[in-house]
């Protein structure tokens, strides 16, 4: 079901693509139902224990505005730098492949806030850090959980983060 790509984006890298999981609508269901069973018995109850969902570019906005529409709560995009109108916050990292700028918008959230960070794969942690700290720049606003499908556990991405991170599959 899964594909894996060598050498993407560039060469050393094991690129996994969510996509191929896209191509299959039974297992993309079970993917989503899985990903919102997990947020629901580890997080709360949409809307109460969580109000947004935080998807970060770009696999976070094929996942996240599913569940949003599930849960009828808000999705907010977290898009590379560049990408969004309006005024911005933004947030300077690094991944395994170099540095990156991501960006939401100043006006995305109001305080008492709390938000998911949603993503396909945590890898050193770089891009899902970023989000968290974009996101903490908000005032009022609170980061309380990520949730990812994969996560390259020898990576040790999770040992960034400030929330609890929530992972369907963990890759060795």
């Amino acid at each position: 079901m899964l594909k894996f790509y060598d050498d993407f984006p560039k060469k050393g890298i094991k690129f996994l693509d969510i996509f191929s999981a896209t191509e299959n609508p039974e297992a993309f269901r079970k993917l989503i139902d899985a990903l919102k069973l997990m947020i629901e018995v580890k997080v709360g109850k949409p809307g109460v224990d969580f109000t947004h969902l935080a998807g970060l570019e770009s696999k976070g906005f094929v996942l996240g505005p599913i569940l949003a529409y599930l849960w009828n709560i808000s999705f907010i995009p977290i898009r590379k730098k560049g990408k969004l109108p309006g005024e911005c916050i933004k947030q300077e990292y690094t991944l395994e492949y170099g540095t990156d700028t991501i960006e939401i918008q100043k006006s995305a959230f109001k305080a008492g806030d709390k938000v998911v960070m949603i993503d396909d794969l945590l890898a050193t942690g770089g891009t899902l850090w970023a989000g968290e700290s974009l996101v903490s720049q908000c005032e009022g606003v609170t980061v309380v959980a990520n949730a990812l499908v994969f996560e390259i556990d020898v990576l040790k991405g999770r040992d960034r983060l400030k929330v609890p991170t929530l992972t369907l599959i963990h890759l060795k």
